[in-house]
């Protein structure tokens, strides 16, 4: 028989005596949705026992490995001295933002300014923070997969505080994503370096659209202990069948952290199975046009930020997080379509405002070379250099037409909430 757990599951209690977790009762914002609880908390203890046996010296290896993957064969998994169902709160963030970009070439002590477009759709943003915790796993893991849908999702209530008859402790919100806008116009010229050679204008950055969507993402955290100090702590998505978890040993004793010594080696300093961490952020530079070495090297720089060891607390606002804000939005498919097809048409419309650039560009090499030939040259150079300009006028006509065209779309797909927000706070500057 599994062992009962009537108390609440404290992650952690500090030196201080100080929890990490409280177990109230929460009610959220009608904004907020969250996935249900695709299985129960025995579901869980089975699915990780044999990692759990074998991070407490095989402690009941055999029979845990039996009892997952020979459910009929009447053994037991190694079970955890506590675990505990949990709603974490997390931030889905749509947005395009816009920045100065200085570009040095290689070998080269100069440096060009170009305007960075880029498109941040389906990020994700952790909605809670861990602070003074030496547990802080939480707010550096991205619980979001590419299966993940709407659909999937369904308003908060009351209801959902027990699933699978277990009671679910629901975790507020202490993080805003609105705060990252200024932090990163706070940055220095030096912290604002992404990369030999680039770095962008902290105060230049600037949304053009921003929507939060606030999602509850159901996880098991299960602890295990081991050989004094040490506990086995783990993390288990519950979104969907059993899949993906973490895991991280933590110490009373903060001189012996062993998982600093396996971040040395592999990067990290937790283990996991089930698939590979998700990324906070799938950016794509759309300005100048789509890079993908750019897209690339933005999206390693950041999520080095964010999965940062205390680099988390830059999102605390120290500010009550104000659910009423226009910018947050429900996560259903109706306001992810709207925003989307408008980030899409700012793609469309980059690519014709590129297209008119190189125009103009190869308009004035014309204009000189018709300069050149002069009146002096043969009249077949003259007459292709003439019809040359006046194909590339009427195509540079067209094209300006398809951006005028592109640009009044765009701005009929704008949301109405946007449009309110952004004239709220020109009343207030």
């Amino acid at each position: 028989m599994f062992r009962r757990y009537p108390r609440p599951f404290i992650v952690y209690r500090n030196r201080h005596g100080r929890r990490c977790y409280a177990n109230a009762a929460f009610s959220y914002n009608s904004k907020v949705r969250a996935f249900p609880f695709a299985f129960s908390k025995d579901d869980a203890i089975t699915h990780v026992a044999p990692a759990a046996s074998s991070l407490t010296v095989f402690k009941g290896f055999i029979s845990s490995v039996c009892a997952k993957y020979f459910p009929a064969s009447g053994f037991k998994p190694i079970q955890p001295d506590r675990i505990q169902a949990i709603y974490y709160p997390a931030w889905i963030v749509d947005a395009e933002v816009e920045a100065k970009v200085w570009l040095s070439p290689q070998d080269s002590e100069s440096s060009q300014q170009h305007n960075f477009t880029v498109d941040f759709t389906n990020s994700y943003v952790p909605g809670k923070l861990q602070q003074g915790c030496p547990f802080d796993l939480l707010g550096r893991l991205a619980f979001r997969d590419e299966n993940m849908s709407p659909e999937q999702a369904v308003p908060f209530s009351q209801s959902l505080t027990k699933q699978h008859g277990s009671d679910i402790l629901c975790l507020p919100y202490t993080t805003s994503p609105f705060s990252l806008l200024d932090k990163a116009r706070n940055l220095s010229f030096k912290q604002a370096t992404i990369h030999d050679g680039v770095r962008f204008d902290p105060s230049s950055v600037k949304p053009n659209l921003f929507a939060a969507y606030p999602v509850l993402m159901p996880l098991y955290i299960a602890q295990y202990e081991t050989v004094a100090p040490f506990r086995n702590t783990f993390v288990i998505q519950a979104h969907s069948k059993p899949g993906r978890f973490f895991m991280q040993t933590i110490s009373d004793d903060p001189e012996k952290n062993i998982m600093a010594k396996l971040e040395e080696h592999i990067g990290y300093d937790y283990l996991f199975l089930g698939g590979n961490p998700s990324s906070f952020v799938n950016p794509r530079v759309l300005s100048p046009l789509y890079d993908e070495v750019a897209s690339s090297t933005l999206e390693s720089w950041l999520n080095d930020q964010i999965t940062a060891r205390g680099a988390t607390e830059m999102l605390s606002s120290g500010k009550a997080i104000d659910m009423e804000d226009p910018r947050v939005r429900q996560w259903i498919g109706d306001e992810l379509r709207w925003v989307r097809r408008w980030i899409e048409s700012g793609e469309d419309l980059l690519r014709i405002k590129d297209t008119v650039k190189k125009i103009s560009s190869v308009g004035v090499d014309l204009t000189e070379t018709s300069r050149r030939a002069g009146p002096g040259e043969s009249p077949d150079v003259q007459k292709v250099v003439s019809l040359a300009a006046a194909g590339l006028e009427e195509f540079s006509k067209a094209q300006r037409s398809r951006q005028e065209a592109a640009e009044k779309a765009r701005a009929t797909f704008t949301p109405v909430w946007w449009r309110e927000w952004e004239d709220s706070q020109k009343l207030k500057s």
